[in-house]
């Protein structure tokens, strides 16, 4: 099944958030990740946003959060490209799933101000295609893996190629993580467990074999 295949059934059960050409909405991005992610995650964002949050307690210091960015030259619902920045202790990431150096005046000025004295890694690897409307879901599954304090896993698997067709097969891979990290969970209030058998049977299909993986982008 190919990735906007996926992204219609997942939003049938969820959320009126998808677009066949652009991908996922902020929205929708942000509803999976509160349910997905309770321990880092702080929010998805426009590019042109941060600012305005740059300067709030759980973003300033040496602990940890999570942020998804929704990249684009124009406000919301114009065309845009989400990615991952997570914050520890140790360290400041960037996870671009194109596997791009951050470019962007307004995420690097939001970097900075969160920084600190962490070092800032970025990723150089990509793993989305280019031909792929995917990203929004790569952001959640990094949101998702590093709000484990023990992932299911210890490394994400994903094809190396420099072939766009082939890396289209990392769509599937990463909606196979999603759902063994998804099962992995325990929650037990009961609507969020009631949302979580919903996103669950979203992710449910006939898996392939699709190939070799290569390391979790970091």
């Amino acid at each position: 099944m190919t990735g906007n295949k996926y992204l219609r059934k997942l939003t049938r059960e969820i959320a009126p958030h998808v677009d066949a050409e652009r991908g996922v909405t902020n929205e929708l991005i942000r509803d999976l990740c509160h349910i997905l992610c309770p321990n880092y995650f702080r929010g998805v964002f426009s590019s042109h946003e941060l600012d305005a949050v740059a300067d709030r307690r759980r973003f300033v210091g040496s602990g940890y959060f999570s942020v998804i960015v929704n990249i684009s030259a124009q406000p919301p619902p114009a065309d845009g490209h989400f990615v991952l920045i997570h914050a520890r202790p140790s360290r400041l990431l960037y996870l671009d799933p194109f596997g791009a150096p951050c470019q962007d005046a307004k995420v690097m000025s939001f970097v900075k101000k969160c920084r600190g004295d962490r070092p800032f890694y970025e990723n150089k690897r990509a793993i989305q295609s280019p031909l792929s409307t995917f990203c929004g879901m790569y952001a959640v599954l990094f949101a998702l893996y590093y709000d484990f304090s023990h992932p299911p896993v210890a490394r994400i698997e994903w094809i190396r190629s420099s072939d766009p067709f082939v890396l289209l097969k990392n769509d599937r891979i990463c909606i196979k993580y999603l759902k063994l990290f998804i099962n992995f969970m325990n929650m037990d209030r009961v609507h969020v467990r009631t949302k979580l058998r919903r996103i669950r049977r979203c992710f449910d299909d006939d898996d392939d074999d699709d190939g070799d993986g290569g390391d979790k982008k970091e």
